[in-house]
């Protein structure tokens, strides 16, 4: 038997858990080639200090050799999709969170999930039918004019109970996903 053959056993079977590694340039500027042209790449990191607050902030600046920005446009929006294609079957998900600098709070991108099979949440068939039918006629574009028209805030909300792994959390995802990709969630007791 191989020395630590059951902890390379055990580092295998995880491996799904671990996070990838992501490579992400120094501080400092970087020249790269891209599509057979140098490009400057520079990432600034400043540290704020006001009177109630501080933080950081970080600027990222490209730049290119001679006087046409096209391959910066270029390269812009071949990152752009790249990006969106990432996500093009998942469900976007965005938590409630208040700003560092004590401001209002903002939308932060939290995760990106495939949506999951309706058939793995316990409940019962006509109940689960009738929330999707409840979502699908609620973001329908006609009723956020039906409750323009009579000055009522356009709000829904749903409150979920049960023991965990039930599939409350999937079950208000996925409907979701079948409309729109983007979901807004908040935790009240985490907002304030």
């Amino acid at each position: 038997m191989i020395q630590g053959s059951e902890d390379n056993w055990l580092n295998i079977s995880n491996r799904e858990k671990i996070e990838p590694l992501r490579y992400t340039p120094s501080h400092g500027t970087h020249l790269f080639k891209y599509k057979n042209r140098y490009l400057s790449f520079a990432r600034i990191q400043e540290d704020n200090k006001g009177m109630f607050w501080s933080g950081t902030s970080e600027q990222i600046n490209i730049s290119c050799f001679g006087r046409n920005p096209g391959i910066i446009k270029e390269l812009l929006e071949e990152a752009q999709r790249t990006f969106l294609e990432k996500d093009s079957n998942n469900t976007i998900i965005y938590r409630g969170s208040k700003s560092g600098n004590g401001g209002d709070p903002q939308w932060v991108r939290c995760m990106s999930r495939p949506p999951r099979p309706l058939s793995t949440v316990v409940l019962d068939e006509a109940q689960k039918n009738n929330f999707i039918d409840d979502i699908k006629d609620y973001l329908h574009p006609s009723t956020r004019r039906w409750y323009s028209n009579r000055g009522i805030p356009y709000r829904r909300g749903y409150l979920f109970h049960g023991p965990p792994g039930t599939g409350k959390s999937p079950f208000w995802r996925e409907p979701h996903a079948r409309v729109t990709k983007e979901l807004r969630v908040s935790f009240l007791g985490r907002m304030y």
